[in-house]
């Protein structure tokens, strides 16, 4: 219900501005109580810091919604930072915690960061005008410049040019700054704005679990992993219009990246709960998604992909780093009518139902060199 209100909202843009300004004065009315907490609790954990002579990695805009998309995201990071930097200690920030500077928690991270410090951001869809992370971004960037600073892979997708300009001049008032954009437009974007930082195109990190499973399931049907949101772009309707067409190649089941758990079990769980939803990703013999963890978490599971379109570039460019790769296991429709083409010819196919792991391989084992022998 209350992404259909957004959708519809989202067509006319003066009053959706007035409505999300009101949404945000009572979210953070509603929410301050927990905020001032979490701010002190950030405060305390850098207070606490003792004097090392090891680099630190900061880890900023640590997600806590339970979309397990974010979610694989973080898990991902923090493996590689175990990987490429095991004697490091790893400090996690809010982004909440960061833009309120509740207790004065930038002062206090000025004095325990340390010029070798590395600053990472987490990857996703924050680089858009004023959002939390984005507002993160440009503290961070505007207070250290001192420290070399990586944006895990980003979509990048700016509506106001005054906001993009802005956090361009505190980018580019950075002498250390790498930024990842995880797919073609986002990278053209960021490449023309942020003319001094060092832009890469580089893929969504969650891509570095492909080829790294292998299932032996019997596999029957088609998941459908569908968002419940405001960048959805064809309705639950028009969607069901599809499984019902498509129930004569076999029966179907629908689910969605957002999980009903609480962040705490969530993290405590975070492997647990992947290797469940891949196993069950692994039990079709094909996926259909608007979701691009969606897409990722299917070719993890070995298995092939319909990809529909939302309503932005994040999937239409995103799915072009899997061309020439896995060609056989992913397919972008760009219309119902093209999805149900597409599925007809994949129940058809026969599949080893097994993937290299060309991006962890290709990307991720070569990240800390470009970090650490690279110009940043």
């Amino acid at each position: 219900m209350i992404s259909q209100i957004k959708r519809r909202l989202r067509k006319h843009k003066k009053i959706f501005s007035i409505v999300k300004k009101i949404y945000v004065f009572f979210y953070k009315a509603v929410n301050y109580p927990k905020q001032r907490a979490e701010s002190r609790a950030a405060y305390e954990k850098v207070s606490l810091l003792e004097d090392s002579h090891n680099r630190r990695i900061w880890y900023l805009c640590v997600p806590l919604h339970p979309n397990i998309g974010d979610q694989a995201q973080a898990y991902c990071i923090r493996k590689w930072f175990m990987a490429y930097y095991p004697e490091a200690e790893v400090v996690e920030l809010l982004s909440d915690a960061v833009n309120s500077n509740s207790f004065n928690l930038l002062g206090e991270m000025k004095k325990k960061i340390k010029p070798a410090d590395l600053i990472f951001f987490q990857s996703g869809y924050t680089s858009i005008d004023t959002h939390r992370d984005e507002i993160t971004h440009r503290i961070i960037a505007g207070k250290f410049k001192d420290n070399k600073i990586i944006f895990f892979p980003q979509t990048v997708r700016y509506t106001c040019e005054l906001q993009k300009q802005i956090t361009a001049g505190i980018y580019n008032g950075h002498a250390h700054l790498m930024f990842m954009a995880r797919d073609r437009v986002s990278f053209e974007t960021a490449a023309n704005a942020f003319k001094n930082a060092r832009v890469l195109a580089y893929p969504d990190i969650v891509t570095s679990l492909i080829g790294k499973y292998r299932f032996n399931n019997s596999r029957e049907g088609i998941l459908f992993c569908m968002r419940n949101d405001s960048e959805q772009l064809y309705e639950k309707t028009q969607i069901e219009g599809l499984r019902k067409r498509l129930s004569f190649v076999g029966p179907s089941d629908i689910t969605d990246t957002t999980i009903k758990t609480s962040y705490r079990d969530l993290r405590a769980n975070i492997e647990g709960i992947l290797d469940s939803i891949l196993d069950k990703f692994s039990r079709y013999k094909l996926v259909i998604t608007d979701r691009y963890h969606g897409t990722i978490f299917a070719l993890i599971a070995n298995t092939p992909v319909i990809v529909i379109d939302s309503t932005d570039h994040k999937l239409s460019s995103g799915v072009d780093w899997f061309k020439g790769i896995y060609d056989e296991y992913v397919c972008f429709a760009k219309s119902l009518e093209e999805a149900y083409d597409l599925a007809c010819v994949v129940m058809k196919r026969e599949y080893e139902y097994c993937l290299q792991d060309y991006f962890d391989r290709n990307y991720y084992q070569k990240l800390y060199g470009l970090i650490e022998e690279g110009e940043l």
